[in-house]
């Protein structure tokens, strides 16, 4: 892949998960307008979802530097920049999923 599409393919995720930030933000603020204990309830399974999106919006970043691939110790990981990306576009699906369940309660 080159680095052009390897680019707009992180543009892609990157503007996913701007645009379910947003939503999250607006369902947040829906969330807080009528205290309920299901309203609670889904105000905690929200911010477990936003703090998914972060930690999958730290790894777009990393990806973006060229520093996607390296463990923690920065010695190079047994998988590739395509397995990585592959991997972040499982999440942001299964985090949109999970924010419209949680959208249709």
């Amino acid at each position: 892949m080159t680095q052009t599409s390897e680019g707009s393919s992180t543009n892609v995720l990157t503007r996913e998960l701007g645009r379910l930030g947003t939503a999250m933000r607006d369902q947040e603020e829906k969330l807080a307008a009528g205290p309920s204990p299901e309203n609670l309830q889904a105000a905690s399974d929200l911010a477990e979802l936003k703090q998914r999106a972060a930690d999958i919006r730290a790894r777009l970043q990393q990806l973006a530097a060229g520093q996607a691939g390296t463990d923690i110790d920065g010695k190079a990981a047994d998988c590739t920049v395509n397995d990585i990306k592959a991997g972040i576009e499982l999440e942001v699906r299964d985090l949109a999923d999970a924010f419209e369940r949680l959208r249709g309660r």
